[in-house]
């Protein structure tokens, strides 16, 4: 006999408990109704975290691509010693398709010649401007030089700003409007030795 009432109120505990007998607690009610208003809180933090990452991501990818363009057309430039054709134009087209995902009108480069005598001196010839890669003085300045002596490229270009995915403008050149506009420019520069 005990047995029996005890699992008739086993049985009564779990009819009244049970989900969807339509008589669900008051407190399991009070929960769902706070786990919504803690996601509706957490959700525009969690969205912000998540964009800043992605627009950070895309940042990096641009550093490295247009680091390892630069670092190419050094190297290019480097052995082009003796060659016919203006050397800045063959570094400056190795460095654009080495870099597909940048646009080539936003690079601003500037080639530095240094000679190095056997006296110990040295004298630079630097080749800048909006046209350096078409410059004769590129060719003048590569014709003089001798294997030892070294050849520098500078180059900035204008990244995208990681934090324009919230309104701000896309380059850091003032062209864009935007609240949050702020600063964002790659810069490299790299020295090879001509060969």
């Amino acid at each position: 006999m005990k047995l029996a009432s005890l699992t008739t109120a086993l049985l009564r505990a779990f009819v009244e408990i049970r989900p969807g007998n339509g008589r669900t607690p008051s407190h399991a009610r009070g929960e769902r109704g706070s786990a919504l208003v803690e996601f509706a809180l957490v959700l525009p933090v969690l969205l912000l975290f998540i964009t800043s990452v992605v627009a950070m991501v895309f940042t990096f990818n641009q550093a490295l691509e247009f680091q390892n363009a630069v670092t190419i057309g050094a190297q290019v430039l480097s052995i082009s010693r003796g060659n016919t054709d203006n050397p800045c134009l063959i570094a400056e087209n190795a460095i654009e398709s080495a870099a597909p995902n940048l646009t080539n009108t936003d690079f601003t480069l500037e080639f530095v010649f240094t000679s190095f005598s056997t006296s110990g001196g040295t004298s630079t010839s630097p080749i800048s401007g909006a046209n350096a890669s078409s410059s004769t003085a590129c060719a003048a300045a590569m014709a003089d030089m001798v294997q030892g002596d070294a050849v520098t490229v500078y180059a900035t270009y204008p990244c995208i700003n990681p934090l324009a995915v919230y309104g701000g403008g896309a380059y850091s050149n003032g062209t864009s409007t935007g609240a949050l506009n702020f600063n964002c420019s790659l810069s490299s520069e790299v020295t090879e030795i001509i060969q």
